[in-house]
């Protein structure tokens, strides 16, 4: 056929999207506290900072969006929450001072040693 022209092949890139392993994510909501699912880091070899910034989250409470635990709390550390409260089921949350609930109804379990260690450094300091 006379004015057709097919442009040459291109070659293609594969993409390797999945580098690791499924990475779970936990959700952070001030409707509803679900439960935290299964600590992907509790080696204890791993420093708790280390851990919980390997975590990913979605917070919907403090309004963060797609961040990790340690960043999280961090945040809600400055912004006042500084009371670790425990759940019915065991888990541990974070509150201001003489309030009932706080913004993190449920952290993963090693949170709450990363929240005294880090309080203890600041009022040292």
């Amino acid at each position: 056929m006379k004015g057709y022209f097919t442009p040459p092949p291109q070659s293609q890139i594969p993409l390797d999207l999945m580098l690791s392993d499924p990475i779970s994510v936990s959700v952070n909501c001030d409707r509803h506290a679900k439960r935290i699912q299964a600590d992907l880091t509790l080696n204890p070899a791993i420093s708790t900072d280390s851990a919980l910034a390997r975590m990913v989250v979605d917070d919907r409470a403090l309004r963060l969006g797609m961040t990790n635990w340690k960043a999280l709390i961090d945040f809600a550390i400055e912004t006042g929450h500084t009371e670790l409260y425990e759940a019915d089921d065991g888990q541990f949350g974070l509150r201001s001072p003489g309030h009932m609930f706080g913004p993190i109804a449920r952290m993963p379990a090693r949170a709450p040693e990363y929240i005294r260690e880090k309080l203890a450094r600041a009022r040292g300091a």
